[in-house]
């Protein structure tokens, strides 16, 4: 019976413990974000909604840490593994659906952001062109299917976003097919 009894002080302690050091939404740091988005993306292999929707919840508290967001995400989108490059562009059209800082942010695009966006959807044509797709062909076609779907919606929503437009306009220039 003490044993029991120990055990469950002992998980009580764990837990506040644990929801201290998470301090929740409100408390977010652009180090705990970045954080998050890197446990989110670069150490996960498949979307972890719970923790997609913390970070959105956070952007939603403090609206000032969506430049951060952005710059974080932009780092794992041009990250080599396409797993990683999957999660972050999955996260960031999270953030751009559910986040209306985001959606400020998004008029404000960082061109390395709008690189990394180009660069997934054109490397992944043109390696189509070449017949040089490497073994993450399924996932990477998944990433560029995804980009263009996230891109088509984007230009929807925020017709009036001419970072967005522009992007769209250079893809479809470069006879690549977004359908």
């Amino acid at each position: 019976v003490n044993n029991a009894n120990n055990t469950t002080t002992t998980t009580t302690t764990n837990n506040n413990e644990n929801n201290n050091n998470n301090n929740g939404p409100s408390e977010m740091t652009a180090s705990r974000l970045h954080t998050h988005i890197k446990n989110c993306t670069k150490k996960a292999t498949k979307a972890d909604w719970d923790a997609f929707l913390i970070i959105c919840d956070a952007l939603q508290t403090k609206p000032s840490l969506a430049k951060q967001a952005f710059e974080s995400l932009t780092k794992y989108l041009k990250h080599s593994s396409v797993t990683v490059q999957l999660l972050a562009a999955t996260l960031l059209d999270a953030v751009v659906k559910n986040v209306p800082a985001a959606h400020g942010q998004l008029q404000r695009t960082p061109s390395a952001l709008l690189s990394a966006l180009r660069r997934i959807v054109l490397t992944t044509t043109a390696l189509h062109r070449r017949q040089q797709l490497d073994d993450d062909v399924e996932e990477r076609e998944e990433l560029r299917a995804l980009v263009l779907t996230m891109l088509r919606g984007w230009r929807k929503v925020f017709d009036s976003c001419v970072p967005i437009n522009q992007l769209w306009d250079d893809i479809v220039s470069s006879g690549t097919r977004t359908d």
